[in-house]
C-alpha cells in the first residue's frame, strides 16, 4: 500500500524570491507532503499541478475544490465576462437539476440520483468560480451561511423563526 501524502496549501511569500516549495511558514516539507502555491485564496495559475494526478483517490474539501475550480474554470478576460460566465452556468446547471427532479415528479419516475449529482456538482463548481470573482471562496460561504442560519434558527427550524429573520434584526 503507497505512503498517503498530504496537501499542504500556503500563502505566496515574496521573501521567499520564488522558492516556495521547500518552505511552509519556515517549516520544510516532509517528503510525504505536498505543496500548492495559493495567492489570495487562489492556485498560481502557472503552478504544475499535473504531478499530484495520483492525489484523486482523497475526499475532497472545499478548500481542495476551490483549487480544483481555479485549474478548471475557463476565464473570460474582463471581470464582468467572468461574472456572466459564472451566473449563467449556476443557471444552466440549476436548469438540469430542475429538469432531472420535474421527469420523475411528473412522469412518477424513479429519481435519477446519479444526474442529480452530477447536476448540483456542476452547479457547485460555477457556484465557486463566483465566489472566487467575487473575492472570496467556498468555505466562506459555508461559514457565512451557518452563522446566518444559527443566528436565525437558535433552537432548529420553526415557523416563527422563518417569519421573525433574527439574523436580519441588526441590519
Amino acid at each position: 500500500m503507497g505512503r498517503t501524502k498530504t496537501l499542504v496549501e500556503f500563502e505566496h511569500d515574496e521573501g521567499y524570491g520564488g522558492n516556495l516549495l521547500p518552505h511552509i511558514n519556515g517549516a520544510i516539507l516532509g517528503k510525504d507532503m505536498i505543496a500548492l502555491r495559493v495567492v489570495r485564496g487562489r492556485v498560481e495559475p502557472d503552478f504544475d499541478t499535473s504531478q499530484y494526478a495520483h492525489l484523486k483517490a482523497w475526499k475532497a474539501s472545499p478548500a481542495d475544490f476551490d483549487v480544483h475550480v481555479s485549474r478548471l474554470f475557463v476565464k473570460p478576460a474582463d471581470r464582468q465576462g467572468r461574472l456572466n460566465h459564472a451566473t449563467l452556468g449556476v443557471t444552466s446547471e440549476a436548469g438540469e437539476l430542475a429538469t432531472a427532479v420535474k421527469k420523475a415528479w411528473i412522469y412518477g419516475s424513479e429519481l435519477d440520483k446519479e444526474n442529480v449529482l452530477e447536476e448540483v456538482g456542476d452547479s457547485l463548481f460555477y457556484l465557486t468560480a463566483l465566489l472566487h470573482e467575487c473575492g472570496s471562496c467556498l468555505q466562506d460561504a459555508i461559514d457565512h451561511n451557518m452563522a446566518k442560519l444559527a443566528k436565525r434558527y437558535p433552537e432548529g427550524f420553526s415557523e416563527a423563526a422563518a417569519l421573525a429573520r433574527a439574523d436580519k434584526a441588526d441590519q
